[in-house]
């Protein structure tokens, strides 16, 4: 048997055997090697070199992972490596990563021995592989066991260590949002240099971008879901997934942008307010799976993409402006939660569910009155009713219902239903009727949920747990806390400052940022605080 030309051996594919050269090199505008049994020399051009071998230098060794990780389809790390600038004669170095179970390579990070006088700045980018194994240890030693701490009181069935082996299952678009969430995380606990790290999140979330379009353009939207094949539904599934954390990480991105990079200008990022587009394009894709309720029963692998949707929408949604263009739909979805789900969604953000429910009606009705299709005393009645429905709930007889921590969840509880009464109050002001005693309830439930605050955040004495889980109610006591005066803004403003550093999340910068804006302007009202979208709470 006549073996093929070393050009359709390189490539793969089968060989013409034309003499003196295959037909198949010709056609792709290359001269064929030919059939000898040598592989014939390439000649490349001056200046063209396609490997170099590394000298030999001192060097940290970083563990990688098994076989999994061999092939990743990511970019060259020499597309990006260029080593940072430093002081002559010092060295560079890497904290080192565990080794991991059935290692079956190494990955040498170099340091520099010398450099360019130390004046010409170079980007500090390492190993894609490296970073992505690098996150997982951070993951399951510093962001898994902190988190499972916080949510002891309720634990979610999504907050789990993430092991090594199932790296190589998740879509790529995901393996690099990681990366970037992590590094996001690390620099709101100011573990790391913002202008040393931000080269390494730009590359990440481009890799991400690039994946996620890769994805969506493999893949077809309009497809019933009785015509729709296992592949579709798998591949549709998988965008969900990717989706959701990547809305996350663009949040995370926005606030960073603003308050770390020493020079914003040069930058491109997402802003906040690109939040609505992820999700209302996510949740054309739940209608396309037949929608919420179904896709929760029938794919278990994105019912933790569905919580967070569900997290994001809601609060989201309820500090940024509502216009004739926004779409109802996912509004709608909120409404159709399935029961299973009621105590998932507790679980994230000790909101009790008729609360987390009753922020969601309030929004759909904001909605429904900017595009007109409710006429004023509709909204007048639908207001009334819902005030009504809040202020029936009773903290103390929802905390007796539960297992454990029953004065810290009453605690909780009590924040969240002054919060969410407020809300309605607040957000629904030119509706709600005058026979409502609005005033009275803003200043009862206002100094309530002031005093529940200041002993869940107390310096001295704070309640363990609980400032994770309420940068929305903080939110609501600073819009409140407008006719109070500068004591309370300040206040609030306090609050807002410990619990982004406490919690290593953007959600209290972004909302400190809204509200300092908002109390300069002089206005007073709700939608004057949020006339841009902001995502809180995520």
């Amino acid at each position: 048997m006549e073996q093929h030309c070393w050009g359709c051996r390189k490539r793969r594919i089968v060989c013409d055997l034309a003499k003196p050269g295959c037909a198949k090199c010709k056609r792709t505008g290359v001269e064929c090697p030919g059939y000898g049994k040598q592989k014939p020399l390439q000649w490349l051009e001056v200046g063209k070199v396609k490997c170099r071998e590394s000298k030999k230098r001192t060097g940290v060794l970083v563990s990688a992972a098994a076989e999994e990780f061999e092939e990743f389809d990511e970019p060259e790390a020499s597309n990006f490596t260029t080593p940072r600038a430093s002081p002559k004669g010092m060295e560079r170095s890497f904290s080192p990563v565990p080794h991991m179970p059935k290692v079956k390579a190494q990955l040498k990070v170099e340091t520099d021995a010398a450099f360019f006088d130390g004046t010409v700045p170079r980007l500090d980018i390492n190993n894609v592989t490296a970073d992505i194994v690098q996150v997982i240890f951070y993951y399951n030693k510093n962001f898994y066991p902190n988190f499972h701490n916080h949510y002891d009181m309720s634990p979610p069935s999504f907050v789990v260590p993430v092991p090594p082996e199932v790296l190589h299952h998740m879509p790529a678009a995901m393996r690099h949002t990681m990366v970037t969430l992590s590094l996001c995380y690390q620099l709101h606990r100011k573990e790391i240099a913002g202008e040393v790290i931000w080269p390494k999140i730009l590359v990440h979330r481009g890799s991400a971008i690039q994946d996620l379009n890769k994805t969506i353009g493999e893949c077809s939207l309009q497809v019933s879901k009785k015509h729709m094949t296992r592949d579709q539904a798998q591949m549709i599934d998988t965008i969900i997934a990717s989706v959701i954390v990547f809305v996350s990480v663009e949040i995370l991105v926005t606030a960073l942008g603003v308050c770390e990079v020493p020079n914003p200008s040069h930058i491109q990022y997402c802003a906040s307010m690109e939040w609505r587009h992820h999700i209302e394009a996510m949740s054309g894709m739940i209608t396309t799976r037949g929608g919420f309720t179904s896709l929760w029963h029938d794919s278990p692998s994105v019912r933790a993409s569905l919580l967070h949707f569900a997290l994001i929408q809601n609060f989201a949604a309820s500090t940024s402006p509502v216009t004739p263009q926004t779409q109802l739909r996912p509004f709608n979805q909120l409404l159709s939660i399935p029961e299973e789900m009621h105590e998932e969604i507790f679980s994230y953000c000790l909101c009790p569910f008729p609360l987390f429910e009753s922020i969601a009606f309030i929004n759909r009705l904001r909605v429904q009155l900017a595009q007109k299709t409710t006429d004023p005393t509709s909204g007048a009645k639908s207001a009334e009713a819902l005030l009504l429905r809040i202020e029936s709930f009773s903290a103390s007889d929802w905390a007796a219902s539960k297992t454990g921590f029953v004065e810290i969840l009453e605690l909780a509880a009590g924040i969240w239903h002054c919060a969410v009464l407020l809300y309605c109050i607040l957000s629904l002001d030119s509706v709600m009727p005058s026979t409502v005693p609005a005033g009275k309830l803003h200043r009862t439930y206002g100094d309530s949920l002031l005093r529940l605050l200041s002993r869940a955040l107390s310096e001295t004495s704070p309640v363990p747990r609980v400032h994770c889980f309420i940068v929305w109610p903080v939110t609501v006591a600073g819009i409140e806390a407008v006719k109070r005066g500068p004591g309370s803004q300040s206040l609030v403003d306090d609050y807002l400052t410990r619990m982004s550093r406490q919690d290593g999340t953007c959600s209290a910068f972004i909302a400190q940022t809204a509200l300092r804006a908002f109390w300069a302007s002089g206005q007073s009202g709700w939608d004057e605080c949020f006339n841009k979208p902001y995502a809180l709470q995520c």
